[in-house]
């Protein structure tokens, strides 16, 4: 069955926001949509990890999901809607096959000030 809203294709483990909706991009110039994104996904837990035993952790808490979200959706806003790779911003751990910070407390509210702060009116 396909999903028919992008919560369900996400799931409740990842975010992805972008701060302007696809119906709403402006094209610049050159034709390259003007939106940003940030698309956080959290595979991994490390406290969790620090209070089970390994397969524990495997078998119940390490989460594949989150990171295979932020590709596809990192993927759809590229290929799909034109967004320019460098507007996108990626906070994820576990398996992901292009460079993306950790997704930390401190990590995630600096790339939401970092994108309140490139966000232009309109």
């Amino acid at each position: 069955m396909r999903p028919t809203s992008l919560t369900s294709l996400l799931g409740p483990a990842t975010l992805a926001l972008a701060t302007t909706a696809p119906a709403q991009i402006e094209s610049a110039p050159d034709s390259t949509p003007r939106g940003r994104a940030l698309l956080v996904g959290v595979s991994d837990y490390p406290l969790i990890e620090l209070i089970t035993t390994e397969a524990e952790y495997e078998r119940d808490f390490k989460l594949e999901g989150p990171a295979r979200d932020v590709e596809r959706v990192r993927t759809t806003l590229i290929d799909t809607l034109g967004f320019d790779p460098d507007a996108i911003t990626c906070l994820a751990n576990g398996d992901i096959s292009f460079e993306a910070s950790p997704p930390d407390r401190a990590s995630i509210r600096a790339a939401f000030e970092d994108l309140a702060e490139r966000a232009m009116p309109g």
